[in-house]
């Protein structure tokens, strides 16, 4: 794992240090240690679901319900380019750069990437039920399958040259359920992890509420998620944010908190430098450098690749994010914590509070 500025870590003293000068309630105290502790609790129970495992006509029910092939269709990936392939898996929280990251990685001509292609696949609807059911055996057949989806066919004249093959999987898609679960089958398969964090989460939520705020609008528009050009910038960053200070404390200690707690995972089961991590800040700012670290992390020779996906979040400070009346409070409560550095300038698009 390539070492980097590590991610501000505090203990209790200071977290609560940090809330009583933002005068939070009592449930901000406490808003960490009940996310990491819900955590564990869920990774204690899968490994109690996973006695459901050999209950073969839920395994058929749920296949049913999703509409997904079996595993007797994996037959055909014996027409299928490359036979031995190196996988790998991007592990992100939403608005981190998760896309913008598999869209550089896409560019390589040893890598097929995709995005968030189990979700893609599966949909809301069916990968909830997938996690609820508890069946893990199922859902790591699902990322298999979906692995064998991105693989390209025989009649690709380039499918030989694809020797790595992976995808975007975000923490709430079954990451957090499964927990170690998942992530010890995925080392037993080899498959590399890509550890893909945000440290400012402050812009993070920004990202995240102003997506959720111009879903209605990208619809109308026809738009797509992620724009490729600067007219879809233009029309999707004209309305402000409103800061309610709990909700941006909640969101900043809440994606930290699983941020560490992954980390822990990993650490646990690949080791340090069995895994490796990438902090978008720095992809943002070095892209070729960032993108060298991890071909080399893939065994593969350096590319030079550039993304076609344009900043929605770019050349603005970051207080013209909020409506007016809330600037300023948003601003005291930030700088009297220990987050202060989310409203500084990274000296490059990031232009600071």
């Amino acid at each position: 794992m390539t070492t980097k500025n590590s991610l501000p870590l505090h203990t209790s003293d200071e977290r609560s240090d940090n809330l009583t000068k933002t005068k939070p309630t009592l449930f901000f105290s406490i808003l960490g240690i009940v996310a990491i502790a819900t955590w564990a609790l869920i990774d204690s129970n899968s490994s109690l679901n996973s006695y459901k495992l050999n209950d073969i006509a839920e395994v058929h029910h749920i296949r049913r319900a999703l509409s997904v092939v079996s595993p007797v269709d994996l037959d055909s990936t014996a027409n299928k380019g490359n036979s031995t392939v190196q996988k790998f898996i991007i592990l992100s929280q939403q608005r981190s750069g998760a896309r913008f990251m598999a869209s550089l990685l896409d560019k390589h001509s040893s890598i097929r990437c995709g995005n968030e292609e189990l979700f893609n696949r599966l949909k809301k609807r069916g990968l909830r039920e997938l996690m609820e059911s508890g069946l893990f055996d199922e859902y790591m057949n699902q990322i298999n399958i979906t692995m064998e989806f991105l693989r390209p066919s025989e009649k690709d004249n380039n499918a030989s040259n694809y020797t790595n093959i992976g995808f975007e999987l975000m923490y709430d898609q079954g990451v957090k359920r499964f927990s170690s679960h998942l992530l010890h089958e995925l080392n037993e398969e080899n498959v590399k992890i890509i550890h893909l964090i945000r440290k400012n989460k402050l812009l993070q939520y920004i990202s995240h509420e102003s997506f959720e705020k111009d879903r209605k609008r990208r619809a109308e528009m026809k738009y797509r998620a992620h724009p490729t050009n600067e007219a879809e910038v233009e029309a999707l960053d004209s309305s402000a944010l409103d800061g309610n200070v709990r909700d941006i404390f909640d969101f900043i200690m809440d994606k930290n908190s699983e941020n560490r707690y992954l980390e822990e995972l990993l650490d646990a089961e690949f080791g340090r430098k069995g895994y490796h991590t990438v902090y978008y800040e720095d992809l943002n700012k070095n892209v070729q450098g960032e993108m060298a670290l991890i071909f080399n992390f893939l065994e593969l020779n350096h590319e030079v690749v550039e993304s076609e996906y344009v900043k929605i979040h770019k050349g603005k400070p970051t207080r013209e994010y909020f409506r007016e009346d809330d600037r300023e409070k948003i601003e005291d409560a930030i700088r009297d914590s220990s987050y202060e550095f989310m409203l500084d300038s990274d000296d490059h698009e990031n232009l600071g509070w």
